[in-house]
């Protein structure tokens, strides 16, 4: 029996009332939610992995959320770590009282390990009754396209047991991306890692499966940046069976995409259950937040809201089972639940959980409001994670535009007025420079006149963050408040549909004051991006020659010849030395190293951007730019420390070519790699 310490030690707002906007947060309805740890005198191994024998523990770590399920009314515990091959089976009264059964076993003759490596039993099963069988939707890992370590492709299998779980039966992939044409054929600096690392929610009164994935964008390697896990979900009719060709992805506000190589909008829900006292179902996310939905239907998720302390976030995993208040039951739960967390069977983690208390309260304001799913410990959110990549776990930050991306903020096609950039127009005390210009002033402000049908608005988010106005046009659209864990990967402000045939202006004013926890009033502006044709190499940069408008090349003097993909490096290269990459060119000797764009149609264009020299020991590099065979930027030695940039209009016509090109700079400098990543965007009629 489990005891309270006493110590209510968690406490968080949640919002009842669903689809607000972040200006309206404090004028919702409250729900108090109350989180109690309590202390178990034992927890078992499923629960509590560290130090355990396999196939909890070392070995065979649980780095991963276990299923419970009712079978014929016994409670089982039933778990499969990809890279072994029992699968454990316990039976029990509770979540805590299971014991081990023998175990189940899916060897290496078995379907799935021949085509998808590492199948995993983990996030819920269901048991038909009908039909006496037991269902498991497998997190599998096949090998990915790239040499980094751990870094894999994802994607959703099903296998079946009629004798519960001792046996099993392939049924095949029921969710997963289309197959790439060529290695690393994404655009920009991320490829599709697919989906996984889900939660299955079976929903009786619908009638359908719903399983909530994590979503994965890696970076291509070579590419230093953050990698980003977001949600998605798909569904599958009961009389369906699960079976493969049956599920529909949510995209779009539909369920129109089928399961294998459709689209998928992101979600900001994950793990799912239904709450019988809000008579709504509710979503445990990254980062200890929780999300609250009305109809699954329409995936009509609120904003999460962060539960302060880290309860059942860990740095960029989730591994919890809710439970009702007697502990049998996964699916629902009414005012009072469990929640067990168990993760880091490698990291001396332990087991805990944690008593959760529904009510009515008193509104905070924005206290814990973790607005587009954002919600970290400050101390955690750029730590590198255990393979040294940097993490961004929250579901809805967005970096650079990813043009192969379903999601129309992550697809965007835009040009960016950095806060550095004259076109900015800046009142009052701004200080600093890039990546942010700051002002705490009142009436400070920043504009920008733009002529797109889409406006974007970026500025850092921090602890000593204040409020802004946000004006279009001269009219006031919303009040923002930056107060919040560090980032830099917010849009505050982004409006879409916009006449692009007039100028809009777009203008941030400083209120001075802030939310009650904020150390300051700082507003610190990042960007600016507006809707445009436009095309930056290393978002266009891929696999596939032409992709983009883009080819890699190398010319002689004489001829061009087209470069070979090293996917294994993310770049094209020919021999040892000439390479081009998503940001960068390095020449051979006397053959020049060329990144070149071809206009998919006439008009005119601005080529901006700057080159820069790393690396190497030698004289710099001698950089150009050729319209067709024309010198457009005539030749110019760049040299370490010394950046050259550009910016200017030239007219082109279908199938014109600009020719980025460089060149060595005398015979000690072939060693030498430029920094280049330019931007050509069609100019507004």
């Amino acid at each position: 029996m489990m005891h309270a310490t006493g110590s209510r030690i968690r406490r968080m707002i949640l919002m009842a009332t669903f689809g607000m906007s972040v200006a309206a947060q404090a004028t919702d309805t409250p729900i108090t939610l109350e989180v109690t740890r309590v202390t178990p005198p034992k927890l078992p191994e499923y629960l509590d992995p560290f130090g355990k024998p396999p196939p909890c523990g070392p070995g065979n770590i649980t780095d991963f959320p276990i299923s419970p399920i009712m079978i014929d009314g016994e409670l089982w515990i039933i778990l499969k770590n990809g890279y072994g091959e029992p699968v454990a089976r316990y039976k029990g009264t509770n979540i805590e009282t299971a014991v081990r059964q023998p175990d189940g076993r899916m060897n290496r003759t078995h379907p799935v390990h021949g085509t998808v490596k590492h199948p995993y039993i983990l996030g819920r099963l269901w048991y038909d009754a009908s039909d006496k069988k037991l269902y498991a939707p497998m997190h599998c890992e096949s090998d990915g396209y790239t040499a980094g370590p751990g870094i894999v492709l994802r994607q959703v299998h099903l296998a079946s047991s009629a004798d519960k779980g001792l046996t099993w039966n392939y049924e095949g992939a029921i969710l997963k991306e289309a197959p790439a044409i060529a290695p690393l054929a994404d655009s920009g600096l991320y490829w599709n890692g697919g989906d996984g690392d889900f939660y299955l929610y079976s929903d009786e009164v619908s009638g359908y499966h719903y399983i909530f994935t994590t979503f994965y964008l890696w970076p291509k390697p070579g590419v230093k940046a953050p990698f980003f896990m977001r949600h998605r979900v798909a569904r599958c009719k009961f009389s369906d069976k699960m079976a493969p060709g049956k599920w529909q992805r949510f995209y779009n506000g539909g369920w129109t995409e089928p399961g294998i190589g459709g689209k998928s909008s992101y979600v900001d829900a994950h793990c799912v259950v239904y709450n019988t006292f809000l008579g709504k179902y509710l979503g445990f996310n990254y980062g200890s937040t929780v999300a609250v939905c009305t109809d699954l239907a329409k995936q009509d998720w609120s904003p999460s809201y962060y539960v302060p302390g880290d309860c059942w976030g860990t740095q960029h995993n989730l591994e919890i089972t809710p439970m009702d208040a007697g502990k049998t039951n996964p699916w629902t739960c009414g005012k009072t639940f469990y929640v067990y967390t168990y993760l880091q069977g490698w990291n001396g983690g332990t087991g805990q959980v944690y008593r959760v208390d529904l009510g009515a309260g008193q509104p905070l304001g924005a206290a814990g409001f973790s607005g587009w799913g954002t919600g970290m410990d400050a101390k955690k959110f750029f730590d590198p994670d255990w393979e040294g990549r940097p993490t961004m776990d929250p579901l809805r930050p967005y970096g650079v535009p990813s043009y192969d991306s379903a999601d129309p903020i992550e697809s965007r096609r835009t040009r960016t007025v950095g806060c550095d950039s004259s076109e900015a127009t800046y009142k009052g005390t701004w200080a600093g420079a890039a990546p942010s210009k700051v002002s705490g002033t009142a009436q400070d402000s920043v504009s920008l006149v733009f002529q797109a049908n889409a406006i974007y608005w970026r500025a850092e988010q921090g602890p000593d963050c204040g409020k802004a106005d946000v004006y279009l046009d001269g009219v006031l659209q919303k009040t923002v408040d930056c107060f919040g864990i560090p980032s830099p990967y917010k849009f505050w402000f982004v409006k879409t549909g916009l006449d692009p045939a007039r100028q809009h202006t777009i203008k941030i004013v400083v209120r001075g004051d802030k939310h009650a926890k904020s150390t300051g009033t700082a507003v610190k502006h990042m960007s600016f991006e507006y809707a445009a044709d436009s095309t930056q190499a290393s978002l266009g940069f891929c696999g596939v020659m032409g992709k983009n408008d883009w080819y890699y090349l190398a010319w002689d003097g004489a001829a061009y010849s087209k470069l070979d993909f090293d996917a294994k490096e993310n770049l094209w290269r020919k021999g040892g030395k000439l390479v081009v990459g998503h940001d960068f060119m390095a020449p051979d000797g006397n053959t020049r190293a060329v990144r070149q764009w071809q206009a998919p149609h006439a008009g005119k264009v601005r080529v901006e951007g700057v080159v820069s020299v790393a690396g190497g020991k030698g004289d710099g590099v001698t950089a150009a730019v050729l319209h067709n065979t024309q010198t457009n930027w005539p030749a110019r030695v760049v040299q370490q420390g010394k950046p050259l940039s550009y910016d200017f209009v030239v007219e082109v016509t279908k199938g014109d070519t600009l020719s980025f090109v460089v060149s060595s700079n005398g015979t000690t400098s072939t060693d030498d790699r430029a920094l280049w990543d330019p931007v050509i965007t069609f100019m507004a009629p």
